[in-house]
């Protein structure tokens, strides 16, 4: 799915709020069936499960006497009821909706509804569905990286960069360790506590970092992903990511998913116990070691 770019999330409510009444909505209705054409909601299905790993890892590298499942329980609880599927893709129908001309919703159908689009489409819900959440999948697609020729490599690390996932993986992974920070406050050590203003700075310190780690990530799952397009039909797909239409119904997209992480974490921070805590000791928050998300939106 997603979109483009230097800075994929920053800059969008400037370019959201420079649309102004400018164009006409498309109905909620027609949002829903550009979402799912799109396969943009496989990534939405991986949210909670990703979150729920997020957790997990801050619990297992606290120690065991500290955790009690009386109080594991009702935040796990709280955080799927945040981050649920049908909650996320609600969401994001309305933003796309508001923020989709019936221009923007044509050009978006139609090349969704292309051959090419309906193959990409399904390579991407395959991803998501894989049941493979090993290391050996994404060393599988490490390997296949380092046997791809330069020009076929450039051709990928452009279509990651140009869908925007890597930007979208790691703001997926800053709200979800902020939505957790409040709950864990009751049970992990009081060493690893600090407020939720130091735990923003410390994420948003480490976001270019975390960006590049999760592009590297992209790179080696984007190698199996699309090794069944050709070369030609993979700059296809880049020259529609960089297209007027496409980037602009890309950043559409991106606007409305990132915007439904930010609700869905506001959300789970007013049904958990206040407190503060940061990302355990011994709790890396790169991809690969906190749980990555399988999936491009």
């Amino acid at each position: 799915m997603p979109v483009c770019v230097a800075s994929p999330v920053a800059g969008l409510i400037l370019w959201a709020a420079s649309l102004g009444a400018a164009h006409a909505e498309v109905s909620a209705d027609l949002a829903q069936r550009l979402l799912q054409q799109s396969g943009s909601a496989a990534f939405l299905a991986e949210v909670s499960p990703t979150v729920q790993a997020y957790l997990m890892a801050a619990v297992d590298a606290a120690p065991q006497a500290s955790v009690k499942r009386a109080h594991l329980l009702p935040l796990s609880q709280a955080l799927q009821k945040a981050y649920a599927p049908e909650r996320l893709r609600g969401q994001v129908v309305l933003t796309l909706a508001r923020q989709l001309s019936p221009q923007d919703a044509g050009a978006g159908q139609a090349w969704w509804d292309s051959p090419l689009g309906l193959q990409v489409a399904e390579l991407e819900r395959l991803r998501a569905s894989s049941a493979d959440t090993s290391g050996a999948r994404m060393a599988a697609g490490l390997r296949e990286l380092g046997r791809m020729s330069p020009s076929r490599r450039a051709l990928l690390a452009d279509v990651v960069d140009a869908s925007g996932s890597s930007s979208l993986h790691t703001e997926l992974l800053i709200q979800g360790l902020q939505a957790i920070h409040r709950g864990t406050a009751g049970f992990l050590p009081q060493a690893a506590k600090v407020s939720l203003k130091d735990l923003k700075s410390r994420l948003e310190a480490q976001r270019s970092e975390l960006t590049e780690a999760h592009r590297s990530a992209a790179m080696g799952l984007g190698a199996q992903d699309y090794a069944a397009l050709s070369d030609a039909q993979l700059q296809s797909y880049l020259d529609w990511l960089r297209s007027p239409a496409g980037a602009h119904w890309h950043q559409a997209m991106l606007l409305a998913v990132t915007q439904a992480l930010k609700g869905a974490t506001e959300e789970a921070q007013r049904t958990v116990e206040v407190g503060a805590t940061a990302v355990p000791k011994g709790m890396s928050v790169l991809p690969g070691q906190a749980g990555v998300p399988r999936s491009s939106p």
